[in-house]
């Protein structure tokens, strides 16, 4: 592997999800994070939230305990994934090279009994690696966001009216105030329109961070 964690081991550490949020499966992960580390409130918050100092040592215990049963670390670096090993169309195996000498690179090889690529989003000479092996591809939808930062206070007044000056900057009687919005848009194709309900396309806020610098 390159890094541990990703961009998201910098994040304020948010827990809730629009999806199933209190079924099995969630309540599993949140078990799981609390027996590594996470405080035992996330499991009956309303809105789950570690905060970043928690993530790292949470990362910490994970490697610690995959180790502990057997499994070996290699963090690559600076690499460039360069071609795959396969073995009855099944991938039994990588070939790396080091990405900031292209000309002079050592290629190391690497075999394994199975790999499984979790390269994210931006990695274009993967998916272009892939191409020839005739690897099935399916391009998948993505939201595209903009950050908007409004002062705490504003919407302390708007949400908690009276009750806003007992915010006390997230140490009062009351929490620092959040909020949701969704817009759905219509598509109009050829003269016909179909309701955004039925596209699933809309406009939504995510990802807040209330109180937050």
């Amino acid at each position: 592997m390159e890094w541990q964690g990703g961009a998201g081991t910098w994040s304020d550490g948010k827990l809730v999800t629009r999806i199933g949020r209190n079924s099995d499966s969630v309540m599993a992960v949140m078990k799981t994070l609390v027996h590594f580390g996470a405080p035992e409130n996330i499991l009956v918050d309303g809105k789950p939230h570690l905060g970043t100092d928690r993530l790292i040592p949470l990362l910490r215990n994970f490697r610690q305990h995959l180790q502990d049963l057997g499994v070996s670390y290699t963090f690559l670096g600076q690499k460039k994934f360069k071609k795959e090993y396969q073995n009855h169309n099944s991938v039994v195996g990588v070939r790396v090279s080091d990405a900031t000498n292209e000309l002079h690179a050592d290629s190391q090889n690497l075999r394994y009994d199975a790999v499984v690529l979790a390269v994210g989003h931006s990695a274009r000479d993967v998916y272009e690696m892939l191409v020839p092996y005739d690897v099935r591809m399916v391009p998948k939808d993505f939201a595209v966001g903009l950050r908007v930062e409004h002062p705490q206070e504003l919407i302390n007044n708007i949400q908690y009216s009276a009750l806003a000056t007992e915010v006390r900057k997230g140490r009062g009687k009351v929490p620092v105030a959040d909020y949701k919005v969704v817009k759905y848009v219509d598509d109009v194709n050829k003269g016909a329109t179909t309701t955004s309900r039925e596209t699933g396309r809309s406009c939504y806020s995510f990802c807040m961070c209330p109180g937050g610098q």
